[in-house]
């Protein structure tokens, strides 16, 4: 893993010995047996989705359904991302969209992070793809170095703009793939009596001068 990941307690740069991750102030995290790294504190194991929804998206990515949404943003990773540069997936979930670029467009890049925090998305991730970076962290403090992610993408997920902003290069790219007002309608239209749809916002309203 590329020094760029910063301790989650004091900022620090997290250095790696064996298999334990240490700042300057002696504050260390292991890596899981998976080959994650775990970064949030008194998480619940129940963090984020449950396991049975986890398998349940990993099982419908695997059919193929969202292939074709995969494939355009890799076209866009693909036009922005060079191979000395690190890439992000906040949110990244079991890692499906991020394992798809890596996989099939950058075999042999080693500055792919995925985070998420739910521990079962990450473990499920790592399993699958152990030449990718995966983190469980809070998308609110992100573990980086300042300036120091090329391209950050999120896909259905939450995200902060003054987070993002914080590491992203001067010269970085952000891909945000957002869900419509109708996203997945007919399945709501039989689960909720009433459908109150959230107010969304521009992604480019968000990000001032991008």
């Amino acid at each position: 893993m590329s020094e760029i990941i910063s301790c989650p307690v004091c900022s620090h740069l997290l250095i790696k010995e064996q298999n334990t991750y240490k700042c300057e102030n002696n504050h260390t995290f292991d890596l899981a047996k998976e080959g994650y790294l775990n970064l949030l504190f008194n998480a619940k194991k129940t963090s984020g989705d449950s396991k049975e929804m986890m398998a349940a998206r990993r099982d419908f990515l695997a059919k193929g359904y969202y292939e074709k949404l995969s494939d355009r943003v890799n076209q866009r990773l693909k036009k922005s991302h060079l191979t000395d540069q690190a890439i992000l997936d906040i949110g990244c979930g079991e890692g499906y969209y991020l394992s798809r670029f890596q996989k099939e467009i950058a075999p042999k890049a080693s500055n792919f992070y995925g985070m998420d925090i739910s521990k079962l998305g990450i473990r499920m991730a790592a399993k699958k793809n152990p030449m990718i970076h995966w983190l469980v962290a809070n998308f609110a403090k992100l573990p980086f170095k300042d300036k120091s992610v090329s391209t950050v993408l999120s896909m259905f997920a939450e995200y902060s703009v003054p987070e993002i902003d914080r590491i992203l290069t001067d010269d970085g790219n952000i891909i945000i793939v957002r869900a419509a007002n109708n996203h997945l309608i007919e399945l709501k239209n039989i689960i909720y009596p009433e459908i109150h749809e959230k107010v969304k916002t521009s992604s480019i309203k968000t990000f001032p001068g991008f």
